[in-house]
């Protein structure tokens, strides 16, 4: 059975999006008249984040903190696993520690530019430096793509259970993840090295791949492990034909 996938890109800004396979009944009679009806299934997801207000994401300053909660809600008939891949701007610029002091410094002190992640994932009040993220996500796949001149750091993460449609939960809670992270902090680069209303993209990209009919060694039913969780990301990343995108798009300067 060819297995659906639904894809929902979206970027900080708030977005949802709908994606529905109608529905079909066949009807299949044998000798003494015994009727079956199968239904077709679907599965879409609604991508939002409760927390985000378009307007803090204007006149950043370094170190900047803003609220950022993607949260994705099985809205489909059937049960799915759920990922979210985020793109985060990379640039080659001078950075400070919180202590004032140069994060990278030549022989006479100088300040040294590099390539450093623009933005810094949050699901607590501490900030070390590192993504932080939900206990209930696990990162997968770490890439890095360039765009127009920029580059990014790409992240896919992993729900780590699988999320039900409504055929099996009928409460919106009960079909919603955790948000992968809570808030965004700017990096604290030294300043003058961007320029003043200077725009850039960070995505976040959802996607839902159907749980049922899926075969994996390792599947308990229960709890999943890494290996589950990549080996379905490959197999559905590899069925490109049968993939629906939406694009959203919003900056952040």
């Amino acid at each position: 059975m060819k297995k659906k996938i639904v894809k929902i890109m979206a970027t900080i800004g708030v977005f949802a999006a709908l994606l529905c396979v109608g529905s079909i009944m066949a009807y299949f009679s044998d000798y003494d008249d015994a009727v079956n009806k199968f239904t077709i299934g679907e599965v879409t997801i609604d991508l939002t984040e409760p927390s985000w207000v378009p307007e803090n994401g204007e006149e950043l300053w370094p170190n900047k903190t803003v609220e950022k909660d993607p949260t994705v809600t099985n809205t489909g008939i059937n049960n799915a696993w759920i990922y979210t891949q985020i793109k985060i701007p990379v640039k080659n610029v001078i950075t400070a520690n919180d202590d004032g002091t140069l994060t990278k410094t030549d022989a006479n002190g100088n300040g040294v530019a590099q390539m450093t992640q623009l933005f810094e994932l949050n699901n607590s009040e501490t900030k070390n430096g590192v993504d932080d993220v939900d206990a209930g996500w696990e990162l997968i796949e770490t890439t890095t793509e360039t765009h127009d001149g920029t580059a990014y750091n790409v992240y896919t993460y992993a729900y780590k259970k699988v999320v039900p449609g409504t055929r099996d939960e009928e409460t919106q809670a009960g079909r919603t993840t955790t948000p992968l992270f809570k808030t965004v902090t700017f990096a604290n680069i030294i300043e003058e090295q961007i320029a003043v209303g200077w725009s850039e993209y960070m995505d976040v990209n959802a996607y839902a791949i159907q749980a049922d009919g899926l075969e994996l060694d390792s599947l308990s039913g229960t709890a999943f492990s890494s290996a589950d969780y990549a080996k379905a990301w490959v197999i559905y990343s590899n069925q490109n034909d049968t993939m629906i995108t939406v694009d959203k798009t919003a900056s952040i300067n």
